[in-house]
């Protein structure tokens, strides 16, 4: 035979086990909330900045250099070369301009480094136009 509660012992078991986690799961937030202050009302901040911003003394005057990237993440010159500027492209491209004669400006890159086709992701290809469009890795499902 087997050592197995009667009938009227495993219902009284079963009860136990459903209502204490039930009751202390209701007490332990009311434990905590004795402790703790009433909540406390913000108010809105309204205006960080209460002051109007007055111009400064310094000026600046932005030229574009190039327009024919697609989206820069950064610009350098290399040591010996400074009328040549080197633009990190997030189409995977490393582009050179020439921009030593502002008056020329903007100016045509020169592609010096194309590392589209050793990553994953939407790539670049030439166009008619002679710069690069995107162009996505993924294949057009057969028609007919």
């Amino acid at each position: 035979m087997s050592a197995r509660p009667s009938r009227p012992a495993r219902r009284v078991l079963t009860v136990v086990l459903a209502v204490v986690p039930l009751t202390l799961c209701a007490a332990v937030p009311a434990a905590a909330d004795r402790g703790s202050p009433a909540p406390v009302r913000h108010d809105p901040v309204g205006n960080p900045v209460p002051a109007p911003i007055v111009p400064g003394p310094a000026r600046v005057n932005l030229t574009p250099v190039t327009t024919a990237v697609t989206a820069p993440l950064k610009g350098i010159t290399a040591p010996g070369h400074d009328g040549e500027l080197f633009v990190v492209d997030q189409v995977r491209m490393l582009w050179s301009l020439d921009v030593s004669n502002p008056a020329a400006w903007p100016v045509t890159p020169q592609p010096v480094l194309d590392v589209s086709d050793l990553t994953i992701g939407p790539t670049r290809r030439p166009t008619s136009a002679g710069s690069s469009a995107p162009r996505s890795r993924r294949r057009s499902p057969p028609t007919g």
